[in-house]
C-alpha cells in the first residue's frame, strides 16, 4: 500500500492501481478513493463491490460502523456511476442490515429505485424530505465523532 501511495502522488496513476489491487483487501478501500478522486466511479464502485464480500460478516450478522460507512459509500459510488441494476442489489442484499443505524436514510435514499409512476410519488416525496434534511443530519454525525466512525 505504501508504494501504491507513493505511485499515486508521482503521478503514475496506472503502476499506482496495480500496486493497490496488488495489495489485496487492505488496499481496496484506498483504490477506491483514488479512483473516486479522479471520477472514475465505475472503477471506484466495483473495487468497494467487490471488497465488500471479503469486508463484511455474513449475513445476517449486524454491521458495524465502519462496514455501514462501507456500504454506503459503495452505494454512492454506485449511484454516481449510474449503476441502477447493481444499486438494487445492494439494496436487496443489506437494506435490512443498513435498518437502525445513522447511515439508514442515506442508504435507503441512495438506492431508492426511480420514479416511475405516480404511485410512487409519496415514495418520492418521503426522500425529497429526506434529502432536504440530510446535511443537518450530517452535521450531527460530525459533531458526534463516535457514530460517523
Amino acid at each position: 500500500v505504501a508504494e501504491a501511495r507513493a505511485l499515486a502522488r508521482l503521478g503514475a496513476v496506472e503502476e499506482a492501481v496495480r500496486a493497490y489491487r496488488s495489495a489485496g483487501p487492505e488496499g481496496a478501500p484506498e483504490l477506491a478513493e483514488f479512483l473516486a478522486a479522479r471520477q472514475d466511479w465505475s472503477g471506484a464502485a466495483a473495487t468497494l463491490q467487490a471488497h465488500l464480500a471479503v469486508a463484511l460478516p455474513p449475513a445476517p450478522q449486524p454491521l458495524g460502523d465502519d462496514e455501514r460507512q462501507l456500504v454506503a459509500r459503495t452505494a454512492a459510488l454506485l449511484a454516481l456511476s449510474g449503476d441502477s441494476a447493481a444499486l438494487e442489489a445492494l439494496r436487496t442484499a443489506h437494506a435490512a442490515r443498513m435498518s437502525g443505524g445513522a447511515l439508514e436514510d442515506t442508504f435507503a435514499l441512495l438506492t431508492a429505485g426511480p420514479v416511475g409512476g405516480v404511485g410512487d410519488l409519496p415514495r418520492a416525496r418521503a426522500e425529497l424530505e429526506l434529502a432536504r434534511a440530510l446535511p443537518a443530519r450530517l452535521d450531527r454525525l460530525r459533531a458526534s465523532p463516535g457514530e460517523a466512525r
